[in-house]
């Protein structure tokens, strides 16, 4: 989605005003009914099988009959039975010598399935309350009716293989699925899934043994793309209490300010948050290969040999496997890679979930929804010793209220 100078100055700055609103989908095709939410909190987590889940809070009006949108019977535009939620957040300046910038964006936080409708009537208010999740979730639900093989097509193209997988389980009901991976040579394992198996999980089970990440983005688009490599990603956004660096050189006053700066644009959090832990942290990988995808197991039961290995060679690391921490291993034996090239990216793969979680930045932030999992950031704050570092963001929390704060946290790039 593009973005205006102006929007993006105004977030840098985090004079906003806040606003949300909610437009119901029936049929996968918007209605007429869009409304004002009073609260919200969306968290997007790329670790998280279903990575877009939220609440939904509006105030009605209370009234005799029922407004119509309160959903008062199943076949209501609100009840969980089948409709889906697109959320947006919507945020201008504040007003400047009684004007007000005409900046204002909706900018969307997700394509929503209803799970459960909860209204409460209190004396003097009638409340409505929303929880949803991404169409991931209504995928997991459909479980497998009967035993579920892969490949399911002649050839067993990754890409193949999952739009025949969620075609069939989303069925031939509108809307129809959309799709937006990134092409591959990459072939599934031989892998089968039991009657009442997940599908979702068989599919993210699929993108990890060919290194790719899965899910619907904003617009309910089934979303794959190899998982990115840290140390090459640009820099999305810079977070910095340095003054020079918020105004440009020179200053505002000097052609400095949101033109110059324009794609790495800065701003202040309001907290910042360190978390360093071993617990639970392994710096060596052995994947071992099982199956009929690989060699059958010895007449004695020796163990298959290992596949690919990944380790924290990097001496300058604070988990270097001969460091002060030691050789942590984490053995992982499994079916789905059928080639050495699989193994190891799984192996690589696994490496860089473990250690992310050893070394995380967490930082309160003024409203702002630009943000998505995967986004390289900056860091500066030297009150607590960050010099221009570098978070790749794990998980990202929304809250509607200009009062409140978005959280974001993710793994330091070494």
């Amino acid at each position: 989605m593009a973005y205006t100078a102006g929007f993006v100055d105004t977030l840098r700055y985090g004079a906003t005003l806040v606003a949300s609103r909610l437009t119901v989908y029936s049929g996968g095709a918007p209605t007429t009914t869009t409304l004002p939410v009073s609260a919200l909190a969306v968290t997007v987590d790329r670790n998280s099988e279903f990575r877009r889940q939220g609440t939904i809070t509006m105030q009605v009006v209370p009234s005799i009959p029922p407004p119509p949108i309160l959903p008062v019977a199943p076949s209501s535009l609100l009840a969980p039975f089948g409709n889906e939620v697109f959320i947006e957040i919507g945020i201008a300046s504040l007003p400047t010598g009684g004007k007000t910038a005409e900046i204002q964006q909706w900018v969307p936080l997700g394509l929503f399935a209803i799970a459960t409708t909860t209204v409460q009537d209190t004396v003097n208010d009638l409340a409505l309350t929303l929880a949803v999740y991404d169409r991931s979730w209504v995928i997991s639900q459909r479980a497998f009716l009967q035993p579920y093989n892969f490949p399911a097509t002649p050839s067993g193209n990754f890409v193949a293989e999952i739009m025949a997988l969620l075609n069939q389980v989303w069925g031939p009901r509108p809307p129809a699925l959309t799709y937006n991976i990134v092409p591959t040579d990459a072939t599934v394992p031989v892998a089968s899934y039991g009657q009442g198996s997940d599908p979702w999980q068989a599919a993210l089970d699929m993108a990890n043994a060919v290194g790719y990440e899965l899910f619907f983005d904003v617009n309910g688009v089934v979303t794959g793309y190899p998982i990115p490599d840290p140390a090459t990603q640009p820099i999305f956004w810079n977070f910095t209490d340095q003054e020079t660096a918020i105004f440009g050189a020179g200053g505002a006053g000097s052609g400095g300010g949101s033109a110059q700066l324009f794609g790495s644009p800065y701003s202040t959090p309001v907290a910042t948050t360190i978390t360093m832990t071993r617990d639970g942290i392994y710096n060596d990988v052995f994947v071992t290969g099982t199956g009929t995808s690989n060699a059958p197991y010895t007449a004695s039961g020796n163990s298959q040999p290992v596949l690919a290995s990944a380790g924290d060679t990097n001496p300058s690391s604070p988990t270097y496997v001969d460091g002060g921490m030691g050789d942590i291993p984490q053995f992982v034996s499994t079916n789905l890679p059928t080639s050495t090239a699989q193994a190891q990216e799984m192996a690589n793969n696994d490496l860089q979930a473990a250690l992310a979680a050893a070394w995380q930045i967490s930082i309160d932030i003024p409203p702002n929804p630009i943000f998505d999992v995967d986004q390289k950031v900056s860091i500066t704050r030297p009150r607590v010793g960050l010099n221009n570092i570098f978070v790749v963001i794990d998980t990202v929390s929304f809250n509607v209220s200009y009062a409140d704060t978005c959280t974001i946290t993710g793994r330091v790039v070494a």
